[in-house]
């Protein structure tokens, strides 16, 4: 009977830790949650021709809108920028941190405007615009993805990985570390350049391999028909071009 006493407060025990476990995750996702902050917004876009994005660290995906008009969205999340560092301060800092979004002459700029020089937070931005619209973007670490534009697309980006399905118009892609695929329409390119400081750049044109020459930097290029031309000038990491 003591052996069972004991398995079963052992088991009550159990149980009241679990419990403690699950409500303590709750709180910290609730705590997390709390955390985020989620700015956007809507510009109409019949005077624009260029959207320009200024980006730190965090994660960009930009798709068409069908509504003539730029609509955006930035989730900001705390992060730590070492392990001293303050997260009270990374709070501090997304609580201060404003969403600007400046229209001059045809272009509208958008970025996270911050009092603090080392921001210690990330910024995942979510921009659905017009097809036809130039894209521009300079980032500095954080993942990339661009489908369904026509207007051209120009990315300056330090360290992530990006993938590009564009429907029509010049695409220069210039970044630092990280893997760049880019997909397009044949009929639409007369020129395709890219290169890599180290990794492997290819190209294929209707299922056909272009190929690529170096030995630890590679670079391969392509001719065609048609109006626009593809650059991509990477640092380290694998450089695709894919043309259907």
């Amino acid at each position: 009977m003591v052996r069972g006493a004991r398995e079963g407060a052992k088991e009550a025990a159990l149980r009241r830790s679990l419990i403690l476990i699950l409500l303590a995750s709750a709180c910290a996702m609730s705590l997390h949650a709390s955390e985020t902050r989620i700015l956007n917004g809507t510009v109409a876009a019949d005077d624009l021709k260029r959207i320009a994005l200024d980006a730190g660290v965090g994660d960009v995906d930009v798709i068409p809108s069908d509504d003539g008009s730029v609509h955006y969205k930035v989730t900001l999340r705390p992060r730590r920028g070492g392990i001293f560092s303050s997260m009270k301060r990374a709070e501090r800092d997304v609580r201060e941190a404003e969403l600007e979004a400046d229209v001059a002459g045809a272009e509208l700029r958008l970025r996270i405007d911050s009092s603090s020089e080392d921001r210690r937070f990330e910024e995942n931005w979510e921009v659905a615009m017009p097809a036809h619209l130039v894209f521009e973007l300079d980032l500095g670490v954080g993942d990339v993805e661009i489908r369904g534009l026509s207007g051209g697309i120009e990315v300056d980006a330090g360290v992530g990985d990006l993938v590009i399905d564009t429907l029509a118009g010049p695409v220069s892609v210039d970044t630092g570390v990280g893997d760049v695929m880019v997909k397009g329409r044949a009929a639409e390119y007369g020129r395709v350049e890219c290169s890599t400081g180290v990794g492997d750049a290819s190209i294929r044109v209707r299922g056909a391999s272009v190929s690529s020459d170096g030995f630890v930097g590679h670079s391969a290029d392509w001719s065609g028909d048609g109006r626009h031309e593809i650059q991509i000038d990477l640092g380290v990491g694998d450089a695709k071009v894919r043309l259907d």
